[in-house]
């Protein structure tokens, strides 16, 4: 054999696929990945325990500004206020969050203790201007204009 004959041999062998698992190899590597996604799955729940157990923020002065920081900071952290709407990703795509479904969450804010003594009364003027300093603390104008090309899926985004 010659040289060329042999660095042509060795290109080949290295070009060459793996061999494949064998049937012990492959059940490892299945529980190996079972284990990993298990894994995942519990410090997600960890991270969901230490939240709640943390516990609502504590208000201050009970004003219509501050409550709206709270809910920003404890239930709107991925929401965006664009083109009118208030819009949540949900799983593969952005979804608008209905006008009733925002007066729900900001009433849950009655009856919170803020300052030393002083509990939050929510009522409909109240909601409403809430939800407008939501708007202004969530809104970005130009958030679905400057949107990337590309196709959802359901584990990624394509972008082209």
């Amino acid at each position: 054999m010659t040289t060329t004959d042999r660095g042509y041999q060795n290109a080949a062998e290295s070009a060459s696929p793996r061999p494949s698992l064998d049937p012990e190899q492959y059940s490892e590597l299945l529980a190996h990945m079972a284990e990993a996604y298990a894994d995942q799955a519990h410090r997600k729940r960890r991270a969901e325990e230490r939240r709640k157990a943390r516990g609502p923020v504590e208000l201050q002065v009970g004003d219509d500004a501050e409550h709206a920081e709270f809910l920003v900071q404890s239930q709107m952290r991925n929401v965006v206020h664009a083109e009118g709407s208030f819009w949540r990703y949900e799983q593969t795509h952005w979804k608008a969050i209905p006008e009733h479904h925002l007066s729900a969450i900001v009433r849950k804010l009655s009856g919170m203790p803020y300052g030393e003594s002083g509990k939050v009364n929510i009522s409909g003027k109240r909601i409403d201007s809430i939800i407008r300093v939501l708007a202004d603390i969530l809104t970005k104008p130009e958030f679905f204009e400057r949107a990337s090309h590309g196709i959802n899926a359901a584990n990624c985004f394509i972008s082209f």
